[in-house]
Parts: structure tokens; C-alpha cells; sequence
């Protein structure tokens, strides 16, 4: 929240249904924190591989990866006996993943992968009752795997991205482009007009509207309420509060509890 005190006014102001930033800023923290907690559990458990395990996995294969994955499934396999346990590993091995692996994919520009978590989403959507996104992303994988000729399906693949700066790894998703960079711009310098009409008397195209809009923000013409560049704050102890919630209520402690708490 990046604030001493919370309210559940703030609360649900900040969190309302239409913030998508800070909805995704809070998910975002969420998973990191809950995935911090697990690991905190899991190395303090007897599953842990001792020193001489990870030694000799090391001398073996070059790394500690399949001693680690092995102790791990081991660990799950015996707290998932505990329903809120097997509840939250359910969350952080099955659900979380999903997010990176939308958001990774969409920065790398690999449309090929983004098909794949496209074809998860509708029985996620169902479960919240998002019942628009369900048929959207029915209609994607129709699309990909039934409708669409081979080519056209290759062709959307790789340009279903767009990178602005040419750098690896800076892709924008075609709908956010499409939303930050026309249908933005254009609801920010037509704000004051009443109909679409007006609009087309303006005769502009979005480079005049952002060109005038730098030109009124420079220095050198009318800002006169320059300002520092902003920061972001990390997000490191939002995470760190969750981590340490999720400890302080045995998330991930073999407890044989029969039920899942639910919270208000």
C-alpha cells in the first residue's frame, strides 16, 4: 500500500474494480510474498537437502536443481495431507506461474507461449464468473488451433507484440499499445469536448496532439510548476508484509487441518 495507516475506505478506493495498475501491483505483490513464505518453510523443514546432498548433486550434474526439485516434490507430497496447506501450494504452483509466464512472454515477444496460457484462461474465467473474458479467450484458441490457416496463425504469433525502443525484452501486448498510445492520448486532449464530432473539427493527428503537449510541458514555454523526476517505491516490504502474514498463519505448515480459512 506504501502507506502507514490503511482504511477500508482508502482500501477500497485503491483497490477498486477499474485500478488496474494497482489490482495488478497488489497481485503482483501477493504472489511474491506467498511464494517467499513457502520457500521459508521449505528450507527450515527436514526435506531440506543437507549441505553434503547439494554438494554431491553439484559434482554430479553442475548444479543443485534435481536434488532441490526432488526434496521439494517430497515436501508438497507430505504438507499437502493439511487442506490449507494443499491450498495455497495449489496457488503458488499452479496459479502464480501463470501470471509470469503471461507477462514474460508478452515482454519477449513469444506469441507461441502466449497462446499457451491463452488456453488455460477459460476454465480460470469460469471459476470467477468473468464470463466476456471466458468466450474471448474460447474464441482465441478456436481461432489459433481450428479457424485459422497455418500462415495467418504463424504471422499473428510474431507480431502480436510491438516494441517501441528496439530493446530485448521491452514488447507492449498489440491491445495495450493500441490503449496507451491512440485511445489515451486521444480521451486526454479531447477530454473537454461532449461528441465525436468536435473531435474531427479538431483535424489533429496524434502526433500534433503529443507534439502540443510537449511543447506546453517543456520548460523553456509554460511549466512553471516543474517537479523531480518520480520514483517508484520497491515493492520488497509489501511483499515482505505478505511473506510474513502468510508465516504468522501456518499457510504452509502439515497442521492435518480438514478445512480451508476463509477471511472477510
Amino acid at each position: 500500500m506504501k502507506r502507514p495507516t490503511v482504511n477500508p475506505k482508502s482500501f477500497k478506493s485503491k483497490f477498486k474494480e477499474n485500478n488496474y495498475n494497482n489490482n495488478e501491483e497488489a497481485l503482483l505483490d501477493y504472489d511474491a510474498g506467498v511464494s517467499l513464505a513457502m520457500i521459508k518453510i521449505y528450507q527450515k523443514s527436514a526435506f531440506f537437502p543437507s549441505s553434503e546432498q547439494l554438494s554431491k548433486c553439484k559434482k554430479t550434474t553442475g548444479n543443485h536443481n534435481a536434488i532441490l526439485l526432488q526434496t521439494f516434490q517430497e515436501w508438497t507430497d507430505h504438507v499437502n495431507k493439511d487442506k490449507q496447506a494443499a491450498y495455497h501450494l495449489e496457488i503458488v504452483n499452479d496459479l502464480v506461474p501463470i501470471t509470469k509466464w503471461y507477462k514474460e512472454s508478452i515482454r519477449q515477444g513469444n506469441g507461441f507461449s502466449v497462446e499457451g496460457v491463452w488456453m488455460l484462461c477459460p476454465a480460470l474465467f469460469c471459476q470467477v464468473g468473468k464470463i466476456n473474458y471466458r468466450d474471448e479467450s474460447f474464441t482465441q484458441i478456436v481461432n489459433s488451433i481450428a479457424k485459422w490457416p497455418l500462415a495467418y496463425r504463424k504471422l499473428y504469433q510474431q507480431n502480436r507484440t510491438i516494441n517501441l525502443s528496439g530493446n530485448v525484452g521491452r514488447q507492449l501486448a498489440g491491445d495495450e499499445w493500441v490503449e496507451e498510445y491512440l485511445v489515451r492520448p486521444v480521451k486526454q486532449f479531447a477530454r473537454a469536448q461532449s461528441s465525436f464530432n468536435m473531435v474531427e473539427l479538431m483535424s489533429c493527428s496524434i502526433n500534433l496532439l503529443e507534439m502540443n503537449r510537449a511543447m506546453y510541458r517543456s520548460r523553456e514555454a509554460f511549466n512553471i510548476h516543474a517537479t523531480k523526476k518520480h520514483k517508484t517505491p520497491s515493492s520488497a516490504l509489501d511483499q515482505m508484509k505478505v511473506a510474513q502474514f502468510a508465516l504468522k498463519e501456518k499457510w504452509f505448515k502439515g497442521k492435518d487441518r480438514t478445512s480451508v480459512k476463509r477471511y472477510p
